[in-house]
């Protein structure tokens, strides 16, 4: 029972560690994203 214990509080970390790099990762994308998009944008306001 206390591997049990352990292990639970082991993958509880390591999904808290996989949330916050999964966090991480989608908003650099998402800041990449906006950094690509809103010229774009801009220029195709501009256009019309």
């Amino acid at each position: 029972m206390l591997k049990i214990g352990s292990l639970s509080e082991l993958t509880g970390i390591d999904t808290k560690i996989k949330v916050a790099g999964f966090q991480r990762l989608y908003s650099k994308w998402l800041w990449l994203l906006m950094a690509v998009y809103k010229p774009l944008f801009a220029d195709a306001e501009n256009i019309n």
